[in-house]
């Protein structure tokens, strides 16, 4: 059940052959290099199985280019690590990948859905996201069980929602899988 943040994607790291690395400081490698193999090509319709798939995404800012020509795509059965230092638009590029940032330039596809020309807010429930800065963002009083409950629905903190009992079984459920369910109250 992908609306529970079970994993619907395959389990390799990577396939045969593939980098699994993007390098954001201005060295790229494989895929997300434009022509290279696996790069997503700037006329061919988009696979509704891929993960993602960027074709000259650019994302600027006050006139300052965060990213610039990206091309990238994420198919179904990989997993992969986007390093880089500080500045060089490794979040900005997650942003995208989880639709939760609009590129300037260039399409984004994400779950098979262009990015610009669907609901977001329904995207997302079907995406998990999580960042350094969450914690900011989560009250302080939050129980852990209801992080991950309103993570489910792409919401941060539960306020007056309220939500069916096989949610929180759910959740329940899944923190006991990752060995801490001790830590749901």
């Amino acid at each position: 059940d992908q609306r529970y943040g079970a994993p619907p994607y395959g389990r390799r790291a990577a396939r045969g052959g593939r980098h699994s690395r993007a390098w954001l400081d201005g060295r790229v490698t494989g895929d997300l290099i434009p022509g290279a193999a696996g790069a997503a090509p700037a006329d061919a319709s988009v696979d509704p199985d891929l993960v993602v798939s960027l074709d000259g995404v650019g994302v600027r800012r006050s006139g300052t280019a965060l990213l610039h020509d990206v091309h990238w795509r994420v198919e179904v059965d990989e997993r992969w690590v986007v390093l880089g230092p500080n500045g060089a638009g490794k979040t900005t590029l997650l942003n995208l990948a989880a639709g939760r940032l609009f590129p300037t330039t260039g399409t984004a596809h994400v779950l098979g859905e262009r990015i610009g020309r669907t609901d977001v807010n329904e995207l997302r429930t079907r995406i998990g996201l999580t960042t350094a800065a969450l914690a900011e963002r989560l009250p302080a009083d939050e129980r852990v069980s209801d992080v991950v409950v309103t993570a489910a629905w792409s919401v941060v903190g539960r306020w007056r929602e309220s939500y069916e009992r096989a949610d929180e079984a759910r959740a329940r459920a899944l923190l006991g899988q990752l060995g801490v369910g001790g830590l749901a109250d």
